[in-house]
């Protein structure tokens, strides 16, 4: 009996513990506040880009846009630019396919004239959001955020869970705790080359059949019963982590010329947010990403003063939600310490 119950605790808490993909504690959201006492300062007087209205004319006729971006009742002739699209809600629209994505409802934001004509190239846009991240990234040795995330594994859509985070960079090391109400009171820790290199699990009411919550248990990171019941692994948690993963597409899209692959749409309004928040538009190819074999779309939200991504959505290839990572409450610095990271002290 008592081999039984450890195999179906090992077994929940390895379901559980892996599930870190784009994770987060206490984030601002879109125009709120977040405790750091030095303004950022947004990069200005961009430069100017030779031809840039044809280039982006030119992308504008390659890149697909994902079916739920669209505009509505645009005279004739119109021929809008990426920052003019906007995302529509299954009410404003009969179109079957927008009422498919109601993920990814949004209003219209209306942008000044100086916006609208800024000289600037879509690849410079791009650009221009990573250097604004990895620039706030560099000040945010430990932080904090709260994380909403919903997934769908194995074809299965999981329910919204809320999790509080504290992340620090060096070593890598991450502490969720479960304050919605599924999973409520679920704690993770991992620490990089720490604690023998585990992740630490503190169990939620209900997570194991007949054993009450608050059962220790730990599992290695990589282990294939974690990878197999999650989306990504907890070394891929972090705005870090997600930072430099733009970072990659921006430079492979630069690069190579591959107008389809990444696409700065402009400035939108969500709804989890006050404030209107830019996205960017990713074509996801078949097989780039073990998540996404048949490939699929990505849509990233960034918070322009805060100047990091905030929302993520990924659909499959049937444009069906399988991913959704909402931060906000961001705290830093954090002044977190070996012992915010540490089970024993944690846990006492």
């Amino acid at each position: 009996m008592r081999v039984a119950r450890s195999i179906a605790l090992f077994a929940c808490v390895a379901s559980m513990a892996g599930c870190m993909g784009f994770n987060g504690q206490y984030l601002t959201s879109a125009g709120s506040r977040f405790s750091h006492n030095a303004p950022f300062a947004k990069s200005a007087n961009l430069p100017d880009v030779e031809n840039a209205a044809s280039k982006e004319a030119a992308a504008r006729e390659t890149t697909p846009i994902p079916q739920a971006l669209c505009i509505v009742d645009p005279p004739a002739g119109y021929n809008p630019a990426p920052a003019q699209l906007r995302l529509v809600s299954a009410e404003e629209t009969a179109q079957p396919q927008s009422a498919a994505m109601p993920a990814l409802a949004a209003t219209a934001v209306p942008l000044s004239n100086s916006q609208e004509a800024e000289p600037v190239s879509q690849d410079e846009k791009l650009r221009l959001l990573h250097r604004q991240a990895v620039r706030r990234v560099a000040l945010m040795d430990t932080y904090q955020l709260r994380m909403r995330r919903r997934e769908s594994v194995n074809g299965k859509s999981r329910p919204e869970e809320v999790i509080d985070c504290k992340f620090r960079q060096t070593p890598f090391s991450v502490h969720m705790k479960w304050v919605g109400n599924e999973g409520k009171g679920r704690e993770v820790i991992y620490a990089q080359g720490q604690h023998d290199n585990m992740i630490h699990t503190l169990t939620a009411s209900g997570d194991v059949p007949l054993l009450p919550g608050g059962q220790r248990f730990r599992v290695a990171p990589d282990s294939m019963m974690v990878r197999n019941r999650s989306r990504h692994s907890i070394k891929e948690a972090g705005i870090e982590n997600l930072v430099e993963r733009f970072g990659k597409l921006v430079d492979d899209h630069t690069r190579t010329g591959a107008q389809t692959s990444l696409r700065y749409v402009g400035l939108l309004k969500r709804p989890e947010f006050e404030q209107k928040v830019e996205c960017v538009f990713q074509v996801i190819p078949a097989k780039s990403e073990s998540v996404f074999p048949n490939g699929g779309q990505r849509l990233w939200f960034f918070d322009g003063d805060l100047g990091l991504p905030v929302l993520i959505v990924s659909l499959d290839e049937q444009k069906r939600e399988v991913e959704y990572y909402c931060f906000d409450r961001f705290q830093y610095p954090a002044h977190l310490t070996d012992s915010d990271f540490h089970p024993d002290r944690v846990w006492k």
